[in-house]
C-alpha cells in the first residue's frame, strides 16, 4: 500500500508558518505627535473638561516615553503588546492605554477620581 507524502508535507508546512507566525513583533523607535480631543476628570460623579493641547510620545520595545509638557511630562509607560507601528496597548498598575491608528486613548485610575484622555495621532 503506497503512503501519499502529502500529509507530512502539510504538517511541515504548518509548523514552519507558525513557527514563523509565533514570533513577536518588536516595538521600533518611532515617535507619534499627538492633539488631545478630549481630556477630562471625573471626581464624586462631575466631570470636569481640562484644557486640550498637543503632545508627543515614543515607543521604545518596552515602553512608550512620553515629551516634556502636560499631564503625560516626561512619564513612561509600559508596552505590553506591539502588533505593529499602527496598533499597541499598554499600561500599568492604574492606567491604560491603547494606539490604534490614528487614535490614542489612555484611563487613569485613583481612588477617588479618572482621568481619561482621547487623542489623534500621527507617526514623525
Amino acid at each position: 500500500m503506497r503512503h501519499s507524502s502529502l500529509p507530512r508535507f502539510a504538517v511541515l508546512v504548518m509548523a514552519t508558518f507558525f513557527s514563523f507566525s509565533s514570533l513577536a513583533v518588536q516595538a521600533q523607535e518611532i515617535v507619534y505627535f499627538c492633539d488631545i480631543k478630549e481630556n477630562f476628570d471625573v471626581k464624586n460623579h462631575n466631570i470636569q473638561k481640562i484644557e486640550r493641547y498637543q503632545f508627543k510620545f515614543m515607543t521604545t520595545p518596552e515602553k512608550i516615553i512620553f515629551g516634556s509638557n502636560g499631564y503625560f511630562e516626561d512619564s513612561t509607560i509600559n508596552l505590553y503588546h506591539y502588533f505593529s507601528a499602527d496598533e499597541f496597548y499598554g499600561g500599568d498598575k492604574d492606567s491604560v492605554f491603547r494606539y490604534v491608528k490614528p487614535n490614542f486613548y489612555y484611563t487613569d485610575i485613583f481612588s477617588d477620581s479618572i482621568k481619561v484622555i482621547t487623542a489623534t495621532c500621527d507617526r514623525f
